[in-house]
């Protein structure tokens, strides 16, 4: 849905810096205006307060804006928030059903998105509980009133949503109206035949944002390294073995191996430069296999006491205690991975380079210490029909031929023939048709 100020906007100046009504759409806030105007009909919410997003798509279609790359841009925003919220999600889910199995837990969350004059979005913040009513106060202050945008919305939201955790979503009614047009539901009985969820995430925008799934590999490193299993912090002494336990990994050049010791190589050039790629290749192998046994990870990187001072940097600014006991949380774990990342690899192009290569360059390092688990990687595989690809971030939580929870048992839907009393637009049938939207002139 859109919400609208109560007021023209103005830019903000110091002589109405204070006018909330003209800078903030908050429904809470601008419910108690005067000029907030409700919607009792889908008529209504041509010109009212809170609007049908296909609505709103429509106006700014005949004021310029393109629509469909609007809504195109604004998916992408949420495919790249929901990616950044991940990895604290799997470590929170892994303590709270540490050693047991979890149920299928699910979350509607509320993005609030700016809208620019020249079309584009902009993400103002994430609500964790989004409003679920469908009513507001009537004029009396006693009475309550249904709106009908938050009815066309929200009741389709969370039966749709209870579907989908259930298992009973059809795939076949997921998707978007035939020929991608921009068309308002102004019949209510649609809503209860057609499902209006849409999965973007990887089958719709997968080539999109597949490479910025990749924050989900620190999360394996950390538990690897946290002080217990289900624990939400890494130790100094973790911290320590991290930075200790040595890194091989494969390059364009050969065979990499960080932290230099007498005997390495003292220089990675390409076949046929100094080294034939053979020659190379079975220097650095005899390297690695003499230095088998040994520590040869990330301590170069640091000087005497350095590491130690890092830590207790990352800690003042993220809890505000230099000595504290406990470790680096997640964030802080992250920001010192990024930390190492730009000091090993200062000759990539960009951050998120530098930190795919740490982290393939660590879970390698672990796999060559004999680290098998399943943490370590994520499940993907496609689906029956070959169309569709899922993806387990904890694959240890796959239920694999285990009897399902009664939670996740198919809901029990029992018909009701009753008779249905006229509604707020005076439709008498049993299955009312709601006015159609006309487009403002």
């Amino acid at each position: 849905m859109a919400r609208f100020c109560t007021e023209r906007y103005k830019k903000p100046t110091s002589s109405n810096f204070d006018n909330l009504y003209s800078h903030l759409t908050n429904y809470s806030l601008n419910k108690v205006n005067d000029a907030y105007v409700h919607s009792n009909t889908l008529h209504d919410q041509v010109t009212g307060s809170k609007r049908l997003l296909s609505t709103v798509f429509s106006q700014m279609a005949a004021c310029g804006v393109r629509p469909k790359k609007l809504w195109h841009d604004v998916k992408l925003i949420i495919v790249k928030t929901v990616l950044a919220m991940l990895p604290e999600l799997m470590i929170q889910y892994e303590k709270t059903f540490s050693g047991k199995e979890g149920p299928q837990c699910f979350q509607i969350v509320g993005f609030d998105i700016m809208v620019r004059e020249d079309g584009s979005p902009i993400l103002l913040e994430v609500n964790a509980c989004p409003s679920l009513t469908i009513d507001h106060g009537g004029p009396d202050g006693d009475s309550r009133q249904k709106s009908v945008v938050d009815e066309v919305i929200k009741i389709p939201l969370v039966r749709d949503t209870l579907l989908l955790v259930t298992g009973q979503l059809q795939d076949g009614l997921v998707g978007t109206p035939a020929g991608g047009a921009w068309r308002s539901t102004d019949d209510l009985s649609s809503t209860k035949r057609k499902a209006h969820l849409s999965e973007i995430f990887p089958n719709r925008y997968g080539r999109q944002a597949a490479s910025l799934l990749f924050l989900d590999k620190v999360v394996y490193i950390f538990m690897q390294y946290a002080s217990a299993h289900g624990a939400m912090h890494v130790p100094l002494s973790g911290i320590k073995r991290f930075v200790k336990n040595s890194f091989i990994f494969t390059s364009k050049y050969g065979v990499f191996i960080s932290g230099w010791h007498a005997g390495a190589p003292t220089a990675m050039t390409r076949a046929g430069d100094r080294y034939s790629a053979r020659g190379l290749l079975e220097r650095c192998q005899q390297y690695a296999t003499r230095q088998a046994g040994r520590d040869c990870g990330y301590e170069d990187l640091f000087m005497t006491g350095e590491l130690e001072k890092k830590v207790s940097d990352i800690c003042q600014y993220y809890v505000g205690d230099s000595h504290n006991e406990k470790g680096l949380f997640f964030h802080g774990f992250l920001s010192f991975m990024i930390f190492i990342a730009e000091r090993q690899f200062p000759a990539e192009s960009s951050l998120q380079r530098q930190l795919q290569k740490l982290f393939d360059a660590v879970t390698n390092a672990l796999r060559n210490k004999g680290v098998r688990s399943k943490r370590l990687r994520r499940e993907e595989f496609e689906t029956k029909s070959g169309r569709e690809k899922k993806i387990y971030l904890l694959p240890t939580r796959i239920r694999l031929n285990k009897r399902r929870s009664k939670s996740c048992e198919p809901l029990k839907v029992v018909v009701r023939s009753t008779e249905r009393k006229p509604d707020r637009n005076n439709n008498k049938e049993n299955v009312p048709t709601l006015p159609r939207i006309h487009k403002l002139k």
